[in-house]
Parts: C-alpha cells; sequence; structure tokens
C-alpha cells in the first residue's frame, strides 16, 4: 500500500498488548495512548486528541509529520493514515469509489477487517460489495494477488476507516511498563543498541556512563539525545560516573600485585562497574544492570568471564545482545541512529592488557582478589 490521501485519523494498530489480561491491557493501552501523545507534542504535532478504541489507538489528526513520529514509538505493531466514515456499506463504498477514481490504477483490491464483530456485514461480504461498486462504477478490474491499488477498511464499533497505507511500527511493549533498568552505557556501538533494546520490551532506563575522556562524554550525551526520542513520555537520566575516581584506584591495588595480574585488568573492571550500577540501580529503584556483551564478539566476553563479572553483584544482569554477532548490531544502530556517532574518534582503553584472560577460574579470581584485598566477590 504505497499511495498516499488525505487523512483525517491515524489508525494505530498493536500487537501483544491485546493477549495481556484485561487490567494489564487497560493499563498497557493508557500507556501508549501517552506516549504517543508526548512524542507527538515533542514533534510538535497538530493533533486534537488520542484515545484507545475496540482494540486500537486512534490519533486525530491530519498533520503528515505525525508520521514520522509515530515510527519511533514502541508499542506500535502498525499505522495507517485514514478517513474516518459512517458505518454505513453505502457510504464506505462511496468513499473506496472516491479513492480508486483519485488513482491511476487499472486493478485493485479491498482488505477489509471488522474490529466491531456486531457489524451486520462479514468481512467478505464487505469485500464483495464494495468491489462490486468500484467495478461497476470506474470499471477497474479485481486482482487480489498483486493489485496495483489496494484500499483498506476497519469497521470500529464508532465509525469505519478507509485507508491505502499500512506502515511498520516498531512493535515491543510502550515504555516504561515492564519497569526501569540501569544500562552501562559506553559511547561505542553496542550498549546503545542493548539499551534501545530493553526499552522495545518496555523499560526505562537510567543511562550510566564511566567517563574516560571528553570525546566519549560527548558522544554519551548524543547517544543519550538519540535514545530519547524512542521514550518521549520517560525521561532518560544520565549519571556519568569519574573512572579516574572509581575505577582506576582499584585497578591499581590489582597491579600492584604482580605483573601477572594485569591479565584479570577487564574483569576487575567490569566487576567495579556492576557494583557501582547495582547501588545506583538499588537507589532510583531499578531491578536489572543491562550491558551491550555480546557472547565471544571480543576476547574477554566468553562464557567463563561473563559468568566471574557477574559474581560482583545479587542483582540481574541482562544481555540483550548476546547472541547477536556484529554484523546485525551495526545494523541495528543504523537503524536507530546512534551508529554514526559511535563511529566518531573511536577511543580505545588506555588500561586494557595485550593479553586479557580468557577463561576465568573463579578460585583463581578469588585468589587474585584477596592478595589485592579486594572484597567484590558478592
Amino acid at each position: 500500500m504505497g499511495n498516499s490521501m488525505k487523512f483525517d485519523t491515524i489508525l494505530v494498530r498493536y500487537g501483544e498488548i491485546g493477549t495481556k489480561s484485561k487490567t494489564v491491557r487497560s493499563r498497557f493501552e493508557r500507556r501508549l495512548v501517552e506516549n504517543i501523545s508526548e512524542r507527538l507534542n515533542a514533534s510538535n504535532v497538530s493533533f486534537s486528541s488520542v484515545e484507545a478504541r475496540d482494540s486500537r489507538v486512534l490519533v486525530y489528526t491530519s498533520d503528515e509529520k505525525a508520521l514520522e513520529s509515530l515510527s519511533k514509538v514502541f508499542g506500535i505493531v502498525s499505522f495507517s493514515p485514514a478517513t474516518r466514515v459512517e458505518c454505513d456499506l453505502d457510504t464506505i463504498a462511496s468513499k473506496c469509489v472516491e479513492i480508486a477514481c483519485s488513482s491511476n490504477a487499472k486493478t485493485f483490491a479491498i482488505r477489509t477487517q471488522r474490529v466491531f464483530k456486531k457489524f451486520p456485514y462479514t468481512s467478505m461480504d464487505i469485500n464483495r460489495i464494495v468491489g462490486q461498486r468500484v467495478v461497476d462504477e470506474l470499471g477497474l478490474r479485481v486482482d487480489l494477488e498483486n493489485p496495483e491499488l489496494e484500499i483498506g477498511i476497519e469497521i470500529l464499533s464508532d465509525a469505519c476507516y478507509v485507508f491505502m497505507q499500512r506502515i511498520d511500527g516498531l512493535g515491543g511493549l510502550p515504555v516504561s511498563v515492564s519497569g526501569k533498568v540501569v544500562v552501562l552505557l559506553s559511547a561505542g556501538i553496542d550498549s546503545p543498541v542493548a539499551a534501545w533494546l530493553m526499552m522495545k520490551r518496555g523499560c526505562s532506563i537510567i543511562a550510566v556512563h564511566f567517563k574516560q575522556s571528553e570525546s566519549e562524554y560527548s558522544k554519551f550525551m548524543e547517544i543519550c539525545d538519540v535514545l530519547q526520542e524512542y521514550a518521549y513520555a520517560s525521561k532518560i537520566e544520565r549519571i556519568v560516573v569519574s573512572y579516574e575516581k572509581r575505577i582506576l584506584p582499584v585497578l591499581e591495588k590489582l597491579w600492584n600485585v604482580s605483573r601477572k595480574a594485569r591479565k584479570w585488568t577487564c574483569i576487575v573492571c567490569k566487576m567495579m562497574m556492576y557494583r557501582i550500577a547495582e547501588k545506583i540501580a538499588r537507589t532510583h529503584n531499578a531491578h536489572a544492570i543491562v550491558t551491550g556483551d555480546s557472547l565471544a564478539q571480543v576476547a574477554s566476553q566468553t562464557l567463563e568471564n561473563l559468568d566471574a563479572e557477574s559474581r560482583a553483584v545479587k542483582i540481574n544482569i541482562l544481555r540483550p545482545l548476546i547472541g547477536f554477532d556484529k554484523d546485525e548490531i551495526v545494523k541495528l544502530a543504523k537503524k536507530i541512529g546512534t551508529y554514526r556517532i559511535s563511529v566518531k574518534k573511536p577511543y580505545t582503553c588506555p588500561y586494557a592488557p595485550k593479553y586479557p584472560e580468557t577463561h576465568a577460574s573463579l578460585e583463581e579470581l578469588s585468589m587474585i582478589l584477596e592478595k589485592a584485598d579486594l572484597n567484590l566477590l558478592a
């Protein structure tokens, strides 16, 4: 449905929200309505109201800027710029004839969804009756396989909505319905994608950045601005922690143990980050830490290392990218809009050892931490 038409309403469809219990579904619908309203307001879109009705959300607007705005709202499976008409078969048919007449199509198809099941005609009846009207008045040919023009009809309890486009949304759940998480957000490619995926699952996020340089801090702030475009009704809190003051003193204690102990730098560094993130989570009523780890993407991201690092805290650690390869992550980063920021002036941590520990033994880690006088095992 690649054509366009004037519209007075945008018909918004959701997916898994509809599978929830009545109480949960109502709460999720309210949040989706709020998130849509906030996104439209932030984008200076002119609209009269947004309301949930009959398993749909209706946005009353004729402003084309709304289409771009809705493309960044989680919880929306698809949406259609539509014209609202009375639930009368003759009126519906007249509107479809008008749309078909304004196109250059020679073949067409009518696709009806009767959301309001008490409407006296079935979807097949409507397709047949309306389609015949178009054939009789305009002489167009029906082609259900590959039509030049598709006209969609959805019957709701209050009105009928006629449209020509079905635009894909982001899917997922409305931001903030699933609680709050703390994201370890660097300025690299992976962690912003991890944050975005958790937002897609309905989480609001607290972005924690361990500052090592001004350039990386600047990129972190830009990335947060991009992510905020997907969560206007839930402000992303940004917390910056000094790497030099909070992490480096711990690493220096490790390095003082022996030259060999330096191979544990990345693991101890991550354990310390988890400890700090856990305290932030408890303070802000968040229920998990999120990282951009992808299994075996780099030498330090082995199952043994991830297990060892996790022993630093008792809070849940979520790794939404664990099964993604780098190409998949890059593709998502480009879609989100963070990739161009992450690849500016790439930064290499100056403290990473040349040969890091890749198969951490909990017994050896415990001995190293004891020698360094570091109490990092929960």
